[in-house]
């Protein structure tokens, strides 16, 4: 059972939280799935920017997953660089690619758009910062927040932040990331990063701090991600045959 179907209250819940703050989108069920769509206003300093039409796919098992959000009015030109993901649907003679937003990078999701947050909240916070940074660049040529590498390195960027290492430090920000998969560290364990130091006095509070927020299955997940880009290139850099 999809979640409209399953919880009706909760897209009673939506579709009054838009008539409240969102008056130029709207709320269809479309092939099975509830869809938001129409006009999302951009403003700077409180004053009216611009504008982008926009389409919002809600999961079946929304909230659990993400909505997927979409600029139908090919305003933007869609690539990596401009931050939208491409994937394909199958059409009768070839396949046909469409364009999602890239609103963050995966572990993101649970500081941008935690649990307990509504759809509002999802539009307030990652969607708005998304088209006004698109607003942003088209004036300036700058990203208005910064920019993160695309895909898996822009996990391996996510961590490295938190953990206060460069991005091509992989092993040692895998091994912090292994570290914050047990329960109970043991206070001689050294800390991955310097032998000489222990982990419970160096890098221990900022891996508390990335358990405090991710759960631990999304943890697992990106080691497990992280840890095959990690072989792959390390194969590659080896000239392991087959691998280029």
């Amino acid at each position: 059972m999809v979640w409209w179907e399953d919880d009706p209250a909760l897209l009673d819940s939506l579709v009054s939280g838009l008539a409240k703050e969102f008056l130029d989108l709207s709320v269809k069920k479309q092939g099975g799935k509830v869809v938001v769509f129409g006009d999302w206003h951009v403003y700077m300093d409180k004053e009216y920017a611009t504008s982008y039409t926009i389409k919002i796919d809600l999961p079946d098992d929304y909230p659990i997953s993400m909505p997927v959000v979409y600029e139908t009015g090919n305003r933007i030109k869609k690539s990596v660089d401009t931050h939208f993901i491409r994937s394909e649907i199958r059409g009768n003679y070839s396949a046909i690619p469409i364009y999602s937003a890239c609103l963050f990078a995966p572990p993101e999701r649970w500081e941008r758009w935690p649990p307990g947050s509504n759809f509002n909240d999802f539009l307030k916070g990652p969607v708005n910062d998304f088209f006004l940074s698109q607003a942003y660049y088209e004036l300036t040529g700058k990203w208005l927040f910064g920019e993160r590498p695309h895909g898996i390195e822009g996990i391996f960027d996510y961590y490295a932040e938190k953990l206060n290492l460069k991005t091509e430090q992989v092993s040692i920000i895998l091994k912090c990331l292994q570290y914050a998969l047990i329960r109970d560290v043991k206070s001689h364990v050294k800390c991955p990063c310097d032998k000489s130091k222990r982990l419970i006095s160096c890098h221990w509070r900022l891996i508390k701090g990335i358990v405090d927020i991710l759960p631990r299955e999304q943890i697992i997940i990106d080691i497990k991600r992280m840890s095959e880009n990690y072989l792959r290139k390390q194969r590659i850099l080896s000239g392991e045959p087959g691998m280029l």
